[in-house]
């Protein structure tokens, strides 16, 4: 009983020092953990008569003998000094001094550092300048209150008008307006045919920025922007996009009997487009190279193999390649691997982290692989290949792996039996009957019995009845190993299940899953019908063997678009504007085609 007690004071101990750490987490402020920062905030650009404010924020920390810095091109209207704001938010402190300045000419405002300290340290802001504009000739009644109030354009600009397919294309939204009081009811950016969209995220926090335009000052911020991939070559045409917008209108009242000349604000509702815009995109150089399959950008490859010492016969092993660059990562088909031919190869799996900027798409793509060695020893599997274009040369490029060695141990044999030795068993376990012991007065009857004539007619019937079954039988077992053929026979009924989980999805709201379930049918259907890899499958590809099959042009180019029009949907975010009806049936359709048509060569 004393050792339990013992115990006991030493775990209410340990449990007390616990609790007074958390508890001295929870009254010690954040504040002591968090950077401490010194920075000035203050616009870009301004006009000639438009008072600047400029904030300079310390931010975790209140610190003492703030100087303001040197203002070289405007005028002190207040001195920071004078305007503090102190703020704390869940512990975290901040302390911002603002300043009022009013430029003295057109030209470029220079502000220098401002400096302040902290515990004994000095913290200095960075220097800044801004720009200053002309100020505007005009009137100031309420018509050309109204009219500069009105004043706002949208200007849709491309990065590039001439690219390649497949190659991103940056379209940048920004807004022109002389007011700044505006909002937004309705946006309708254009939808983008015949292009695969990846929108840059963006702060909902616009900035308003101050540029001259013809002779006016315009307060200017970017809306939207986003990359465009160009699925097809020629002239490709982006429709214009619709805004609404709602400007606050201060008017000034004339009359000095009327409210002792006091102004008054009024909404003025405004509907402007975004012009359109052309671009050339030009088709990849042709001939392209064996093994292309679309990729367009500029890539690396990184191979790895998890638990290479421990591979085991009959054990599933991986293989993991890694794709990092820039372009159209998304996309890329998987690159082949050349297993051994004692190895089972499944269907690989692919996981992709990308990051839209207006630089382009930029991330990674991990492809895994996986297969079933089924001998033991040493086997060699050639690099992988990965073929691009490289739009910034103009050529087509390839990186591949080093050749990578494995040696493959023996695993377990339990799981692994011999299907035909198995049913070789079971029917010479049943091909004996068992002997009878008859006895004297059996055997006269028995010979009489086999004496009769038509004791040869019903052996010579029964025999031809056992071999019958045995030729059925051995044909059955003969299309039951036979999976090339199994495969082939199977293909229109594995399409129909397909399609038949896509009717399912089609009102659940799951327009993932739909198109996925769609492109499987299609694309598995070709696979299996001519023993392709679905994992290499290309447009290209699918529409030369189908040509080499017999197939006539009216045939083939309806299921290729219907391909298209699913994979455009699986990957692009403006796809919610398509028919998922009419897809289903142009899906459903093409596979029956192809079924009732007989190719010349099949």
């Amino acid at each position: 009983m004393v050792v339990f007690s013992s115990l006991q004071q030493i775990r209410l101990q340990r449990v007390g020092r616990w609790a007074f750490f958390f508890a001295l987490l929870c009254i010690i402020p954040w504040s002591l953990f968090a950077q401490i920062s010194f920075r000035v905030e203050a616009p870009r650009t301004v006009s000639l008569s438009e008072k600047i404010r400029v904030q300079f924020v310390l931010q975790n920390a209140d610190g003492s003998e703030f100087r303001a810095p040197e203002v070289e091109g405007a005028s002190v209207l207040f001195p920071p000094n004078n305007a503090i704001s102190r703020a704390n938010i869940n512990g975290r402190i901040s302390v911002t001094y603002t300043g009022t300045y009013l430029a003295e000419h057109t030209g470029t405002i220079r502000i220098g550092k401002a400096s302040i300290k902290v515990k004994g340290k000095t913290y200095y802001t960075a220097p800044l300048e801004i720009s200053v504009l002309a100020d505007e000739k005009g009137g100031g009644n309420s018509q050309n209150q109204v009219s500069k109030a009105t004043d706002m354009f949208i200007r849709a600009t491309p990065s590039k008008t001439s690219a390649y397919e497949q190659e991103a294309i940056l379209i940048t939204y920004k807004i022109y307006t002389r007011n700044a009081n505006i909002d937004f009811e309705n946006v309708k950016f254009p939808e983008y045919d015949g292009f695969i969209e990846h929108v840059i995220e963006r702060s909902r926090n616009v900035q308003l920025a101050m540029e001259r335009v013809n002779g006016k000052n315009y307060y200017s911020a970017i809306l939207h922007q986003t990359l465009i991939f160009p699925q097809r070559s020629g002239m490709l045409h982006i429709p214009q996009g619709e805004f609404d917008l709602v400007a606050a209108v201060e008017q000034r009242i004339e009359d000095e009997d009327d409210f002792f000349g006091m102004s008054s604000v009024s909404q003025v509702r405004k509907k402007i487009l975004s012009p359109t815009i052309d671009l050339n995109i030009k088709e990849l150089p042709k001939p392209a190279p064996d093994g292309f399959d679309g990729a367009v950008g500029s890539f690396t490859l990184k191979l790895e193999i998890p638990d290479r010492d421990q591979i085991k016969t009959n054990e599933q092993m991986s293989l993991r390649l890694t794709i990092s660059g820039q372009g159209n990562l998304k996309l890329i088909t998987p690159p082949s691997v050349k297993w051994p031919d004692s190895f089972e190869p499944f269907d690989p799996q692919s996981e992709a982290k990308l990051r839209a900027s207006v630089q382009g798409v930029t991330g990674t793509r991990t492809i895994e692989y996986h297969s079933v060695p089924r001998n033991e020893g040493r086997f060699t599997i050639p690099p992988i290949e990965l073929i691009y274009f490289d739009p910034q040369r103009g050529t087509y490029q390839t990186v591949k792996t080093a050749a990578i060695t494995l040696d493959v141990a023996k695993g377990d044999q339990s799981g692994v039996y011999d299907t035909q030795g198995q049913m070789d068993i079971e029917l010479l376990d049943h091909d004996i009957a068992s002997l009878k012991d008859y006895g004297e007065g059996d055997s006269g009857a028995l010979l009489r019995f086999m004496g009769a004539l038509w004791y040869p007619l019903l052996y010579i019937l029964l025999s031809g009845i056992g071999l019958v079954f045995a030729l059925v039988y051995r044909h059955f077992q003969k299309r039951q190993r036979d999976v090339v053929g199994r495969r082939l026979r199977g293909a229109g009924k594995v399409a129909q299940k397909h399609l038949a989980q896509a009717r399912l999805l089609l009102h659940s709201g799951a327009d993932d899953a739909f198109y996925e379930a769609l492109f499987t049918a299609l694309q598995g259907y070709i696979a299996d019908k001519f023993l392709l890899d679905r994992s290499q499958l290309s447009h290209q590809q699918i529409a030369q063997t189908l040509a080499d099959q017999g197939y006539p042009t009216e045939v083939i180019d309806p299921f290729l678009q219907t391909l298209s029009q699913i994979e455009f949907a699986r990957f692009s975010p403006s796809a919610g504007g398509l028919k998922r009806e009419q897809i289903l049936q142009e899906a459903t359709t093409a596979i029956e085609t192809m079924e009732r048509h007989k190719a010349t060569d099949l």
